[in-house]
């Protein structure tokens, strides 16, 4: 036979247990729509809100630039910088592009093969001016890997 407390405990348990099921049943419930698909669907009105005229892309990101370097992200911040924001730091870092040093063929071959591969979208015009802004900020630079290193003094090992 069961103490009291242990009646009460086990009590206490199972309330505990039905709260918990049903918390997770109503978050489920409520995700799918609730018994929304009982209800006949509504005539919505569309809105037409007229169109204004968007700011130009710099213009967003001008105010976090500094020495001609957009900050968080690290481009030069000339061009069309802010188009290459809104459309490639969205899936990687910017630290991809900055590292990387290609001509304007070699970025177009691997926008495609984002495209092809990643699911990349169809950039439509915006890809000649990500091409153009990557082709001459972040183009192949005709020095080595790292500058010759500078030595003022030799010595020797014994």
């Amino acid at each position: 036979m069961k103490s009291k407390a242990i009646r009460k405990l086990d009590n206490a348990l199972r309330l505990l247990k039905f709260s918990m099921a049903a918390l997770v049943f109503f978050a489920f419930f409520r995700s799918i729509g609730g018994f929304s698909f009982l209800l006949k669907p509504e005539n919505k009105k569309v809105v037409v809100v007229q169109k204004q005229d968007k700011p130009k892309t710099e213009d967003i990101f001008g105010s976090d630039v500094e020495n001609g370097i957009h900050i968080p992200t690290g481009f030069i911040a000339k061009g069309g910088y802010g188009i290459v924001i809104q459309n490639c730091i969205t899936c990687h870092s910017s630290k991809i592009i900055t590292q990387n040093r290609m001509d304007a063929k070699t970025w177009r071959k691997t926008i495609k093969w984002m495209q092809k591969t990643q699911n990349l979208w169809d950039l439509g015009v915006n890809e000649d001016k990500i091409v153009a802004y990557l082709g001459k900020y972040y183009a192949p630079k005709k020095e080595g890997r790292r500058k010759a290193l500078v030595v003022e003094e030799w010595y020797e090992l014994k």
